[in-house]
């Protein structure tokens, strides 16, 4: 099987060089080569190639409310593949690919490991982008179920004293992570659906049970964290302030009646310094 990188992959617009791999197998850093329109910037060197494992994914960033919005990361070009490609290793299954917006880092790639900030501003910039990103999705009466450091892209940290980082949100897929839920806030509810009972159930069993590491052989929780209060209490206030720690308790309510919109989140005090 030949090697994915160095490959030229053609899209609708432009055609791409595949230079670094990302996450193996599905995710790519490419170089742009000259369009053949001028729908894709041409100053857009670089790019990400991401596997389309489900058509879905590609409809909500063709959203007429998605595309224009500042704070998603945007879909730049489709990628089809042709009879003679071989994607491997990619499966056979994917026959698409989506050209995303080159993002410098991720969230969990720029955060501190137990420093400060270089500007104690970038939590409160992030948290701000991220719900006027949400607000999106609240308008069109929708969710994104996948918000997590991975997720949240930025750009421009280097300028972070004179220019504010470009904060963005991506990744408009699904993922449930039930059992770290139930120890952070507690017991939830079954929902009626039928369709979730397995889920709960799963997730419950997980949530007070554990496993042998395969190198030590010692036993070890599933579920490593404690109850939210807890955990909030250990990141150092340098970190995240008395004001970061209140701002996410208020969002983190697992009553969807009782729960903070995106718009109410943004006039929390804690973000307020961010505007202007």
């Amino acid at each position: 099987m030949a090697s994915s990188l160095n490959r030229i992959l053609q899209g609708r617009h432009m055609s791409y060089k595949l230079i670094e791999v990302l996450k193996s197998p599905s995710i790519f850093k490419a170089t742009a080569v000259p369009p053949k329109s001028p729908q894709v910037p041409s100053d857009n060197k670089h790019v990400v190639i991401k596997d389309l494992a489900l058509e879905w994914e590609l409809r909500a960033h063709q959203l007429p409310a998605i595309k224009p919005s500042p704070y998603i990361r945007q879909t730049l070009d489709v990628i089809e593949k042709r009879e003679d490609e071989d994607w491997g290793p990619s499966p056979p299954s994917i026959t698409k690919r989506i050209v995303l917006e080159w993002m410098d880092t991720d969230l969990w790639l720029a955060r501190p490991f137990d420093k400060s900030f270089s500007n104690p501003r970038l939590p409160q910039i992030v948290a701000r982008s991220i719900l006027e990103a949400l607000v999106v999705f609240q308008e069109m009466q929708g969710v994104h179920t996948d918000v997590n450091p991975n997720n949240i892209f930025i750009s421009d940290l280097s300028d972070l004293d004179v220019f504010l980082p470009t904060v963005k949100l991506g990744d408009l897929d699904n993922a449930w992570c039930l059992a770290k839920i139930f120890r952070l806030v507690g017991p939830i509810d079954t929902p009626g659906n039928p369709e979730y009972k397995d889920d709960f159930e799963l997730a419950a069993g997980l949530e007070t049970s554990g496993y042998l590491d395969p190198s030590t052989g010692e036993p070890k929780p599933y579920v490593s964290v404690g109850p939210l209060p807890e955990e909030l209490q250990t990141l150092p206030r340098d970190i995240c302030s008395d004001s970061c720690v209140d701002f996410i308790e208020h969002l983190l309510v697992i009553d969807p009646a009782k729960r903070p919109t995106a718009k109410v989140a943004l006039q929390h005090p804690f973000l307020q310094s961010t505007t202007g």
